[in-house]
């Protein structure tokens, strides 16, 4: 990360994907999306203390990508480890299913809590290995809660990742429109 603070990359991002296009494609910016905009950009240049706009817009857009693209990552890694555990949770309710199949009392059971914690449990007959199970499958339940809600967390991620590179493409676009209508002038 650049030497401004993630603050101001959040406040620029937040500004960024909050853009509104009009009919003819056109970015239209309002008075506190403006606002927003130029003391974020005011800020990264006092702490950056470049002096070329367009390296302070450049490096803006990197850090702000590289921000999305963190939070993206983060998240699928959430995913992945609520998946391992959901897999870890499926083999544990398959071994005690045997168990009580197989009518194997008393026995010792390891298993692991919500919070991967390692717990063992003294199944002395059938009744408390079925409520084990029940537990088992509870926790089952609620790693899968929490494995919708993670997915539903990435895509806005990757949404929220999208929409901002839309708004710095747009941004460079209209950048280099009006560089080339100055150039234009100049010339005409």
């Amino acid at each position: 990360m650049s030497l401004v603070n993630k603050y101001t990359l959040n406040r620029l991002t937040k500004a960024l994907v909050d853009f509104k296009v009009d009919t003819n494609g056109i970015v239209v910016i309002d008075g506190v999306l403006r606002t927003s905009l130029e003391s974020g950009f005011e800020e990264y240049l006092r702490a950056s203390q470049e002096r070329d706009d367009n390296v302070v817009i450049k490096n803006v857009m990197q850090d702000i990508l590289s921000i999305s693209e963190k939070e993206v990552s983060e998240i699928m890694n959430r995913v992945q480890s609520n998946l391992d555990a959901k897999n870890r949770k499926r083999e544990e309710i398959l071994a005690l299913q045997d168990i009580i199949h197989e009518n194997q009392f008393p026995t010792q059971f390891i298993y692991t809590d919500i919070n991967g914690n390692e717990l063992i449990a003294t199944l002395d007959n059938k009744e408390k290995a079925i409520a084990l199970l029940q537990f088992l499958e509870s926790i089952l339940q609620t790693l899968a809660d929490m494995s919708q809600m993670n997915m539903m967390k990435l895509q806005t991620a990757m949404n929220k990742m999208a929409q901002t590179m839309w708004s710095l493409s747009n941004i460079m676009k209209n950048m280099h429109d009006t560089l080339k209508a100055i150039i234009q002038n100049l010339r005409g």
